[in-house]
């Protein structure tokens, strides 16, 4: 209740203080936010704005105040809980976690969207990332002659000769994977 009040209160401030010559009220929609606290009735004000280039835009101003970039009307914070559980158990594992700490339903079905639709933003934002190293439009301004990037091990068991000498355990081995950038570095003093 007392996170619902409050949302209402910015959402007021919001709608007296906007440029009222450019943002057409154009009432209220109450829709209901999942979060980690449980759901949230809210009433939010839609406003219509017009483009530089004409179109008509609709627009929740609590939503940007607030940067709620929500998938579905799911908040970014139970977005982020539903993923961490979602690299360590099953779909319908997780909708029931999520039912039971914060007393609320989401399906299997629901967890598998939203983490369908983080891997989509992620896979964009990625494609922005490389289009804007190709441009040579990355904001970086820090130059370093050489990188290496070391990313986690792979622990193989030995099979073969070597294992015959220690047949009471198993051997095992970590194979590292690396990278190192540019490939002339491996030319040059350290």
């Amino acid at each position: 209740m007392l996170m619902q009040e409050f949302l209402m209160g910015v959402d007021k401030e919001l709608a007296e203080s906007r440029n009222k010559a450019e943002l057409r009220h154009k009432g209220s929609r109450t829709t209901t936010l999942k979060t980690l606290m449980g759901e949230i009735a809210v009433s939010r004000n839609l406003y219509r704005k017009i483009k530089d280039d004409g179109s008509v835009e609709h627009i929740y101003l609590l939503d940007e105040a607030l940067g709620l970039d929500t998938i579905g009307f799911i908040s970014p914070n139970l977005v982020e809980k539903i993923l961490e559980h979602s690299c360590e158990m099953s779909y319908r594992e997780v909708s029931q976690a999520v039912s039971d700490f914060t007393n609320q339903t989401i399906s299997h079905q629901g967890v598998w969207n939203i983490v369908q639709a983080v891997g989509e933003k992620q896979i964009e934002a990625e494609s922005r990332l490389v289009k804007a190293y190709k441009n040579n439009e990355l904001s970086g301004s820090k130059k370093i002659p050489m990188l290496f990037e070391e990313a986690d091990g792979l622990w193989l068991s030995m099979q073969g000769k070597s294992r015959k000498q220690f047949s009471k355990w198993c051997i095992k081995i970590e194979m590292v994977l690396s990278y190192l950038w540019p490939p002339t570095a491996l030319n040059t003093e350290i």
